[in-house]
């Protein structure tokens, strides 16, 4: 019975080897004396997000999705850099503890860097004084907007 399964176990790992190894024959094949196609470099845009420092909404963390994936938790004066690919943006920026959200849309050129900040949206202040949470839903613009750096 051992020699069975030393067998079956030395002819497992021999298939295995061997289908690695065949399995990487055709790809040395393809490639073997080709120069490789250069692929056009895309120049990135640059995207820089700023959280301000002001005391508003200064224990909350605005969460920030560039094109509808998420880049940055912000705390008070932190920032997230990174490119994304020209053409139609859309960054948000939004709380978990706050109904709505601010966006801002504009279409991205190569090469350009955009800056943005993130900061307390004072309407949304004024709707939870006046009516509680109900009052920030009907308000609807969260407890941060985003904006273009001035």
């Amino acid at each position: 019975m051992n020699s069975v399964f030393r067998s079956n176990l030395v002819l497992s790992l021999a298939a295995t080897a061997a289908f690695l190894f065949v399995g990487e024959q055709p790809l040395r094949a393809a490639t073997a004396g080709k120069t490789p196609i250069a692929k056009p470099a895309m120049t990135k845009t640059t995207i820089t997000v700023t959280r301000s420092t002001d005391s508003l909404y200064y224990a909350a963390t605005p969460a920030v999705d560039v094109n509808g994936n998420k880049v940055a938790d912000l705390r008070p004066g932190e920032s997230y850099t990174g490119g994304i690919a020209p053409g139609a943006t859309v960054v948000t920026a939004s709380s978990w503890s706050s109904p709505g959200k601010s966006s801002y849309s504009f279409t991205a050129q190569p090469g350009k860097t955009y800056r943005l900040v993130v900061k307390p949206h004072s309407g949304n202040f004024l709707a939870v004084m006046a009516g509680g949470l109900v009052g920030q839903a009907i308000e609807g613009h969260g407890q941060f907007e985003i904006a273009p750096e001035q």
